[in-house]
């Protein structure tokens, strides 16, 4: 009996999973499930915290548009780590959808963290009231 507990998890009891644990539509789950390295990409994504709503449309959209050369999923640039740390971003208002996009294509290019890139390229969303009024009195002042 022991020899079938290391039967590995079937594409559809796995896709039914992701549909029943993270919320994920039953289409973007069949996606996932299409290739072991997507599935095991985004179940290490979901190790992390977010929302499968979000870390499905990152994956299935974003980060996939943008494999190409001969990238895949198993040498993206961008490891399930880094790509949940951007939608932790998005998902905290840090930057907005937008700006989570011109992040993931410099990601593709460069290695460096997330905080690194929204740093960089100047994309932290305002959203302190008071720094806000601060920035107008400063504008209308001048």
């Amino acid at each position: 009996i022991e020899k079938y507990s290391e039967i590995p998890e079937l594409p559809d009891a796995k896709k039914n999973r992701f549909v029943t644990d993270f919320g994920v539509k039953a289409h973007d789950a069949g996606i996932i499930c299409s290739t072991k390295e997507t599935a095991q990409y985004f179940e290490d994504m979901m190790a992390c915290g977010i929302s499968g709503k979000m870390a499905t449309t990152w994956l299935n959209v974003e980060l996939q548009g943008r494999l190409s050369d001969g990238m895949t999923i198993s040498n993206s640039p961008v490891s399930p780590q880094k790509l949940a740390s951007l939608i932790k971003s998005i998902e905290s208002g840090d930057i907005s959808g937008k700006a989570g996009k011109e992040v993931l294509d410099y990601l593709m290019e460069n290695d460096a963290s997330v905080e690194e890139v929204i740093e960089k390229l100047g994309l932290k969303q305002v959203s302190d009231d008071g720094a806000i009024l601060v920035i107008i009195d400063e504008i209308l002042n001048v």
